[in-house]
């Protein structure tokens, strides 16, 4: 048996995966959401690992890193999960974004979601909303 046959067996399964997940960050009900800051109910894959799993009873996507899920609401899940690859809200980007001077509503377009989704995660992590204006120059 090759050595990365033998390392995929012995790597856990999805399930166990949510299990270890679960002991090493704790339950995610004890975080707020990573999309909407509502208090959170379930661990979501963010789809960013290179190494990423697929469980073959179920077809869901996960990793072995537990840095790689990010607490989701029931609401953000469904629609993270309706993105399939696209995955949760990068708020990180979209903070860049905005302080690089992009709108929500640019944004929002770039990250597949809508510009109060945006706001609000912005919001959520801190980050300064500038008032709006009325451009003058149309």
């Amino acid at each position: 048996m090759s050595a990365e046959i033998r390392d995929a067996a012995a790597a856990p399964g999805y399930c166990a995966m949510r299990q270890r997940l679960a002991t090493v960050r704790g339950p995610a009900a004890a975080q707020p959401c990573a999309g909407c800051d509502r208090e959170a109910q379930l661990w979501s894959y963010d789809g960013t690992d290179p190494d990423e799993r697929t469980d073959p009873a179920r077809g869901h996507r996960y990793s072995l890193d537990p840095g790689r899920y990010r607490p989701l609401c029931r609401s953000c899940h469904r629609r993270a999960t309706a993105r399939g690859a696209s995955g949760p809200l990068d708020v990180e980007r979209a903070a860049w974004l905005y302080r690089a001077g992009a709108s929500s509503r640019g944004i929002a377009a770039v990250l597949d979601a809508s510009p109060s989704a945006v706001l609000r995660a912005l919001r959520a992590h801190g980050v300064s909303i500038r008032s709006r204006s009325r451009r003058t120059d149309r």
